[in-house]
């Protein structure tokens, strides 16, 4: 069990920018550690998407139209061979070259972890809950020190 914490391999909102043959041309360091591949090797998209969810992902992709992007949910494989469910935003750009007629297209990707996106959330709402529970006791703590008689008192003045 210990195997499958996600602490080292947490993605949320990472970005790679993919090619027209779904080719990774680069991405952050947190997609490539949550892939388990280097800077330095080429690997496809398409190897890391579990295959139930492939088709979806090539058919979103290729009806996006530039400047178009599009969220869906799908299972990824993550660098300890587990799939893990990610929220991906898949956008197409177009990169128009100096001396060419042909632009080229390629995919910019930004990619969750949806356990991990939990994880950040519920550890967001814990933090809102202490500063509530801290500000709160602070008012608490002004009031009753401001409600009595004496020289810290504003009553009277």
């Amino acid at each position: 069990m210990e195997n499958n914490l996600i602490t080292e391999y947490q993605v949320i909102d990472g970005s790679a920018i993919v090619d027209r043959e779904f080719n990774i041309i680069t991405a952050d360091e947190q997609v490539f550690r949550f892939i388990g591949v280097g800077l330095s090797m080429y690997t496809s998209i398409v190897d890391i998407i579990h295959p139930v969810d492939l088709d979806d992902f090539i058919d979103v992709s290729n009806s996006l139209h530039s400047s178009e992007y599009k969220k869906m949910v799908l299972r990824m494989r993550r660098c300890d061979n587990a799939y893990r469910w990610v929220l991906l935003e898949i956008m197409r750009c177009r990169k128009e070259r100096e001396n060419s007629l042909l632009a080229e297209e390629y995919l910019k990707l930004k990619i969750s972890d949806i356990y991990a996106l939990k994880e950040s959330n519920h550890a967001l709402r814990e933090s809102m809950g202490n500063v509530r529970y801290f500000l709160e006791k602070k008012r608490s703590f002004i009031y009753r020190r401001n409600s009595g008689s004496g020289p810290d008192s504003l009553a009277g003045h």
